[in-house]
């Protein structure tokens, strides 16, 4: 392997994380505020929300793979507000990579921010719940985009744009999703795009009762159904988006090395920049290396092999991110 695609790593993130990290945090701070106004019956701050949406779309702009390394910490105890800022800042990138311009994305940011605050009206004990909701639990759950577009339209600033997709993320091509069982030619693209996310983060995000899934296995089990969910084209466009290799998911090498993504370019979508956590003798290491496999030997194995379960392999995905850029625990 040539020298230059190799770099001992020590809080090598650091500098380019802090911006992005300050930003998202602000966010989730902020978030947790909204949900507390909203359950004691205030008016949300929207001047605050359209300022966080415009401060998270100049971070994806800065440097969109560092906002999508920090999507990867996640806190099942702050799910919700994890879980907002994470469907923005994907459906921002995401929408962006479909060429939609400035003014637009912010009334997507908006609506993607926000678009489960219908659930801070939720009953805990239904949000949480491990197991299967009953009928009258699952008929309660489903009231949160209406009971969300409600409150925003009361609030009176909210665009048409920003309001679709709080009331519609959870709508389906196929005419199968809730409020309003509406069908494709009714959906419009940012709204598709943003149930795209919603999805995709829940699925491969940890919660209370559950393992989140490995980011290819979330992705395979979406592309099977996109034709009747949210059209095969723009899943495709997604996967485009995000990489065959999601920034953060954990791969296999073929000569036994085991690391992090660290990015997935455009035009090297197979060979990643890759955070080595396990060498190729199968050993942990202590200093990680940064290697960029477009410019490692592929003789030595240095391609990816699969995508592996961070929990089969005792990995703690976060507290690598974390060391990485310096971040506090």
């Amino acid at each position: 392997m040539s020298t230059a695609s190799v770099q001992q790593s020590h809080g090598i993130f650091a500098g380019e994380c802090a911006p992005v990290y300050r930003q998202r945090q602000e966010v989730i701070d902020g978030m947790r505020k909204v949900y507390r106004q909203v359950r004691r019956g205030d008016r949300v701050d929207l001047d605050a929300v359209e300022q966080w949406v415009s401060g998270l779309l100049d971070a994806v702009n800065a440097d969109m793979e560092m906002a999508l390394w920090v999507t990867n910490l996640r806190n099942p105890d702050d799910y919700p507000y994890v879980h907002a800022v994470n469907v923005c800042v994907l459906t921002l990138g995401l929408c962006h990579s479909l060429g939609f311009e400035r003014g637009q994305l912010l009334e997507i940011g908006v609506g993607a921010l926000l678009h489960d605050i219908g659930q801070a009206r939720t009953p805990t004990h239904i949000l949480d719940k491990p197991g299967q909701l009953t009928r009258e639990e699952f008929d309660i759950m489903q009231r949160h985009p209406e009971d969300g577009y409600r409150m925003m339209l009361a609030a009176g600033r909210l665009t048409d744009l920003s309001l679709a997709i709080i009331r519609s993320h959870h709508e389906r091509i196929a005419g199968t999703g809730y409020p309003d069982q509406l069908t494709a030619t009714a959906i419009a693209t940012p709204v598709l795009a943003t149930a795209i996310v919603d999805v995709y983060d829940a699925l491969v995000s940890d919660r209370r009762y559950r393992q989140g899934l490995p980011a290819d296995v979330a992705i395979q089990a979406m592309y099977q159904n996109a034709e009747s969910n949210y059209g095969r084209e723009l899943m495709q466009a997604f996967i485009r988006f995000i990489g065959v290799y999601p920034v953060g998911c954990v791969v296999e090498l073929d000569n036994g090395g085991v690391g992090l993504v660290v990015s997935a370019r455009e035009h090297a979508r197979l060979l990643p920049r890759v955070l080595l956590i396990r060498d190729a003798d199968g050993s942990f290491l202590e200093q990680r290396r940064l290697i960029d496999l477009t410019e490692a030997d592929t003789t030595g194995g240095w391609y990816v092999r699969r995508v592996v379960s961070s929990s089969d392999l005792g990995l703690d995905v976060a507290a690598i991110i974390r060391a990485e850029c310096l971040l506090p625990g």
